[in-house]
């Protein structure tokens, strides 16, 4: 990637203004943007442009404008259930469990800043059934066994 990108990153790296790609420049600039049109949009939006050596900067935009919105979304709900994880006291459980509105498309993103907020597991549920769970960093606790052991409660 630094040293022959494709025609469609080196537009990308012109338009980020990156100069020098490593793990985080992948992991926090680069994949966000083309995971969003997964995570709330068309997914094949993105291939396309992946494997489209004459792709328009339009087309960039168009993902990155995507991804500002999966960032917004994310901001927003995540902000939405943390008030109510501390209005009712849901901090002092051992996992944190939420059921609301959620885009499906972010409920991990959503799991993953509440374990990290507030230091326990988090399982996150949205209205329509879809649900991710999210261990916390550097514990031995396991939210599959978990979710394993409770399999029976409907």
């Amino acid at each position: 990637m630094n040293y022959t990108p494709t025609p469609v990153l080196k537009k990308l790296f012109e338009m980020l203004r990156i100069k020098y790609v490593d793990s985080s420049t992948i992991s926090f600039q680069i994949g966000p943007i083309f995971n969003s049109s997964g995570r709330i949009g068309d997914p094949n939006q993105a291939v396309d442009i992946l494997v489209n050596p004459l792709c328009a900067k339009a087309d960039l935009y168009s993902l990155m404008t995507l991804n500002k919105k999966r960032q917004q979304m994310t901001k927003e709900q995540f902000r939405r259930i943390e008030e109510q994880i501390i209005q009712n006291q849901w901090y002092k459980q051992n996992v944190i469990v939420v059921c609301d509105d959620f885009h499906s498309g972010i409920i991990g993103l959503i799991a993953a800043k509440i374990a990290n907020k507030f230091k326990k597991p988090a399982v996150v549920i949205s209205s329509t059934g879809a649900g991710s769970a999210r261990s916390v960093n550097s514990t031995d606790f396991s939210i599959i066994n978990v979710i394993k052991r409770n399999a029976h409660i409907s």
